[in-house]
């Protein structure tokens, strides 16, 4: 399995959990939920840094996850990109990013 898919797959078992924190101290409360989207892949996955890229800069971000999930787009075609070396560096190996 391609490694972008696979990414994309272990992404989509998180869709339907939605995660409701409440932090507070003082007296004071601060509330949030965290949820996940198909089009949240796109930036998570470093894909947006692939500017010269058509389809993963001008493609809709849920239609893109879901033709990785089908094998249509793959690592091979991100890899196309003069702009990947930087992208795989950011996030090789679940290395903090830098910024």
């Amino acid at each position: 399995m391609d490694l972008l898919q696979e990414c994309a797959k272990s992404f989509e078992s998180l869709l339907p959990f939605q995660y409701h924190i409440v932090a507070g101290r003082k007296g004071k409360t601060l509330d949030f939920t965290i949820s996940f989207d198909r089009a949240d892949f796109h930036h998570l996955a470093g894909l947006h840094k692939l500017t010269d890229n058509v389809r993963f800069l001008t493609g809709k971000r849920a239609i893109i996850m879901q033709e990785i999930l089908d094998g249509r787009l793959t690592i091979a075609q991100a890899r196309q990109s003069a702009f990947f070396p930087k992208a795989e560096k950011d996030y090789a190996q679940g290395q903090p990013r830098r910024k």
